[in-house]
């Protein structure tokens, strides 16, 4: 899910010199800088003609700024578009475009215990002006463009990135002409599916008997585990886990960002790692948003807290709090 500046550049592009600009970096600042733009893959992108839309932007990594600090992973990701301005001949009603590029680097935060995603600043270049970057705190999902580089660093490990951009500067220079020219746009519109009914691996084979096994203090984001339903194979352990973020992320305002997650997992026990097999997503106003069947790779201990608690209170029970909730209704309710 891509949520940024750049869902309003429509409104930048008409109304620009009425909207406060952000703080620019000195140009030697900027200068100084090196990046290293890929594609999500790490790989070098191939520079290739855009799709034909109005809006249509290329979104590029900076491998150099991916790092983990504790639990928090921070990249930072380029967004190239372009604005245009239009003038009509009044004789020959000929219009004629003028047309520039645009440039802003969003820095984003991901959390590897509870897997969500923020926007924690960025940076203008060029002649771009932009209200402040959203600061809204959501759900990453299976199809995130950022799991890659999330998951890479949450695991220990960051795979080699290939030679890319290593300034703004170039990475525009290599993809202004890629921009379909003003006046011969497509306008787009794809519905969102709304998923008609509960997928079976989320309703459980047992009442649910949801119980409170990890809390966050800073942000009341928290986790449950369905102890009801936890089937075995030796060592394998299939389960159903239920999160909600806290307060200050459920905001009914956005309702195209996911709040909270039902995870059917796989534990094993033996190898002490933990793999997501399929999720539902349900943003603030605890609408369902959609499923994701697509497995994650093996999280490890070693990834994040809540990975090891989840771990441990599936193979081991290590339970605080004997108060269970029937459903995920009710264990949103009684969180912060």
């Amino acid at each position: 899910m891509r949520i940024g500046i750049w869902a309003r550049v429509a409104a930048a592009v008409i109304v620009a010199s009425a909207v406060p600009a952000m703080a620019k970096k000195h140009p030697a600042a900027v200068a100084a800088e090196r990046h290293n733009f890929v594609d999500f893959d790490f790989t070098a992108k191939t520079p290739a003609p855009l799709p034909n839309a109005q809006w249509e932007t290329l979104d590029l990594l900076d491998s150099a700024s991916a790092r983990r600090e504790g639990d928090t992973v921070r990249f930072d990701v380029l967004t190239i578009g372009q604005n245009f301005q239009g003038a009509r001949d009044p004789v020959t009603k000929t219009v004629t475009y003028r047309r520039w590029n645009l440039a802003g680097i969003e820095n984003f935060e991901a959390s590897c215990g509870w897997r969500t995603v923020r926007i924690a600043g960025f940076e203008t270049h060029d002649d771009w002006t932009s209200m402040e970057a959203p600061r809204n705190i959501y759900l990453m999902t299976a199809q995130s463009r950022y799991r890659a580089v999330v998951d890479a660093l949450c695991a220990g490990h960051m795979p080699a990135a290939a030679r890319g951009l290593d300034s703004v500067a170039a990475a525009v220079a290599l993809w202004k002409d890629k921009f379909a020219a003003p006046g011969d746009f497509a306008m787009t519109m794809v519905a969102r599916q709304v998923p008609q009914s509960i997928p079976l691996w989320m309703q459980g084979g047992a009442p649910h008997q949801f119980v409170a096994i990890a809390q966050d203090a800073a942000t009341g984001n928290r986790l449950y585990l369905d102890r009801a339903n936890l089937l075995r194979d030796g060592d394998q352990i299939t389960a159903l886990s239920f999160v909600v973020l806290g307060p200050a992320a459920r905001n009914p305002q956005t309702t195209a960002l996911p709040v909270a997650v039902a995870s059917h997992v796989r534990v094993d026990c033996a190898a002490g790692t933990l793999t997501v097999l399929a999720q539902g997503f349900w943003n603030a106003r605890r609408d369902f948003l959609e499923t994701v069947d697509a497995a994650s790779a093996p999280r490890t201990k070693a990834d994040s807290e809540v990975t090891a608690r989840q771990i441990k209170a599936a193979c081991e029970g290590g339970v605080d709090s004997m108060l269970s909730y029937a459903d995920t209704d009710a264990a949103w309710t009684a969180a912060p």
